[in-house]
């Protein structure tokens, strides 16, 4: 891909670990991404690779379902019916269909033609997906990038861009590396700002349907081509004070929480304001442990770029 006049700096890139911030069971994704590849495997060229047969779907769930009345099937519904029954998440909302693979018989079914909102079970499908598409050996990269080659005296004359390609598990420690190859490079000075760039990404930074007072929390960051540490800080106390780590002066707080007196409860109230990056703490408590989703957090990386620079003793005239 081109980037305008934009050339790599001679300080390489990081390459990120291909694996997904996915959670699932291993048996669970074999199957799924057999599931996903039988239509790609039925070629008859390809009759010597072995191929999962998956029949048309026969079941209609805007029609009452009909449920298998063969004993086995039976016992299993009741199996599963008893697991959830008798769980601790037993007053939670499920929603169960299962069907066989070989003839399309609905072996249970437990509010299967009711609406859910996608879950982490939609996880299995994303990542099915993407392992077909991008590849097992596929790598992120996240790259230092800028308008000029370095000149003699080590200097750059303009603004060195921090490109993003979406690696969910860039961190400071990525960022430091970084630093470090450019520094090998001879890099003393640069002569510009230091540009987060997430344009990689074009697409709404939040989801359609989250609600705006769960934006707030780590599971409601914005997704961005440029992540830095999950785009998230760790809120905690100390004395009565709130503190974020790591450290930033992206992120305004303000509050402070009393001590509770005489065993009463802690409450504590923590509100992030909307499209901003200011926290305010209140109540009465000791302890605080939570994680605050960042906002913009491409200017955050290149805030902390800035600064990693400086602390390697190469200078940067401009700002992030």
């Amino acid at each position: 891909m081109k980037f305008g006049k934009r050339q790599k700096v001679k300080a390489g890139g990081q390459k990120h670990s291909a694996l997904l911030p996915f959670y699932f069971f291993t048996f669970t994704f074999i199957f799924l991404s057999a599931c996903y590849s039988s239509s790609q495997n039925s070629n008859p060229e390809n009759s010597n690779q072995a191929a999962l047969e998956v029949p048309p779907a026969s079941v209609d769930l805007q029609k009452p379902l009909v449920i298998s009345p063969k004993p086995e099937d039976l016992a299993l519904a009741r199996r599963l019916e008893e697991l959830i029954e008798k769980s601790e998440f037993a007053n939670a909302r499920w929603g169960v269909f299962v069907v066989s693979l070989k003839d399309g018989r609905v072996l249970a079914a437990r509010d299967a033609q009711k609406l859910f909102t996608p879950a982490s079970a939609l996880k299995l499908v994303t990542a099915a997906v993407a392992l077909d598409k991008l590849g097992a050996d596929f790598r992120w990269q996240t790259r230092l990038l800028a308008a000029n080659p370095v000149a003699d005296g080590g200097v750059l004359d303009g603004d060195l861009i921090l490109y993003g390609q979406g690696a969910p598990d860039f961190s400071e420690a990525g960022v430091e590396q970084l630093v470090e190859q450019l520094a090998a490079k001879g890099v003393k000075k640069i002569n510009g700002d230091i540009v987060g760039d997430a344009s990689y990404f074009t697409g709404d930074t939040i989801g359609e349907g989250w609600t705006w007072n769960e934006l707030q929390w780590y599971y409601g960051a914005e997704a961005s081509a440029l992540t830095l540490n999950r785009n998230e800080v760790d809120l905690t106390l100390q004395n009565g004070k709130p503190r974020v780590e790591p450290p930033n002066d992206l992120i305004q707080i303000s509050g402070e929480v009393r001590a509770n007196q005489n065993g009463a409860p802690e409450a504590i109230g923590v509100k992030r304001e909307l499209g901003e990056n200011k926290i305010h703490v209140w109540g009465e408590g000791k302890t605080l442990d939570v994680r605050v989703a960042v906002q913009n957090p491409a200017l955050w990386s290149a805030r902390v770029l800035r600064e990693a620079l400086t602390k390697k003793g190469i200078a940067v005239a401009g700002e992030a």
